[in-house]
């Protein structure tokens, strides 16, 4: 019966480390909000003497780490939370299929009336559901503790802020997800993609110093994450388009080599 909706079994799967993920967002970053409130005062004489080119390093930039919106990025939107989604969303993606078919349950399904379409889709949706799901509980366990503490933020610019990192991680899913299924191979869809992150926020940080990697930059996912503008303005619907049309390009791939490739039963 469970073979009914592939889509559920496979939320149903990654439940707990869901919940896990979840327990561990919700911890970090409704602690660092609440710690603005005691660490204001002294936030300013930090970015006195904090040495600016180190700060850069980490891409923050210091002057602004005693606002409330750099303090958010510098503490959770500008690393922490990022390697978090990365993890979890590769994590997922390079397990939804490869791992099926390395364990040769992939058989058991495709011998239900399910065609590999269908199996597809509805993994990547339950993939989806999941990277909505844990951003959903980011920006709450970030915006319940700034209103507690009256932070000066506004809510829509989180709302901008947090769609930012979620498209970023997913796209970075996705194209887990995607090598996955076209090549059936785990190790191979968790390691190209975290190497691709790897090398773009190396990229994004290298560009705040020369200008020698410019070129390189404009295929750097970081170099579109643009947090900070998004705590200023709001949505940029140049970007959010941007990282949408590059995750329907990547699902699309991977569908059709997913149709045509033998796979290992």
């Amino acid at each position: 019966m469970f073979l009914t909706s592939i889509f559920l079994k496979s939320v149903r799967d990654l439940r707990r480390s869901l919940f896990w993920w979840s327990v561990a967002v919700i911890l970090y970053c409704s602690l660092m909000t609440i710690l603005y409130d005691t660490m204001a005062d002294s936030l300013e004489l930090l970015v006195e003497f904090y040495p600016p080119e180190l700060a850069k390093m980490f891409g923050v930039d210091i002057k602004t780490l005693a606002s409330p919106s750099g303090w958010l990025y510098a503490e959770i939107y500008a690393m922490v939370l990022p390697i978090c989604f990365i993890a979890f969303f590769v994590f997922s993606g390079a397990n939804a299929i490869a791992n099926e078919e390395e364990t040769r349950t992939l058989e058991l399904l495709l011998s239900e009336p399910v065609s590999r379409g269908r199996l597809y889709v509805e993994k990547f949706m339950a993939l989806v559901f999941n990277c909505v799901v844990i951003s959903i509980v980011a920006f709450i366990s970030i915006a319940l503790p700034s209103i507690a503490i009256n932070m000066d933020i506004y809510m829509w610019n989180l709302i901008a802020g947090t769609l930012n990192l979620t498209l970023l991680a997913t796209l970075l899913g996705t194209l887990a997800f995607a090598l996955s299924a076209s090549l059936g191979k785990r190790r191979t869809a968790l390691v190209v993609p975290v190497g691709f992150a790897m090398v773009s926020y190396v990229s994004n940080i290298a560009s705040m110093f020369t200008s020698v990697v410019d070129g390189i930059n404009k295929f750097s996912i970081f170099n579109y994450y643009r947090i900070e503008e998004a705590f200023e303005k709001g949505i940029d619907v140049g970007i959010i388009l941007g990282f949408l049309f590059s995750i329907i390009l990547v699902t699309l791939i991977g569908y059709l080599r997913f149709q045509r490739r033998d796979l290992r039963f």
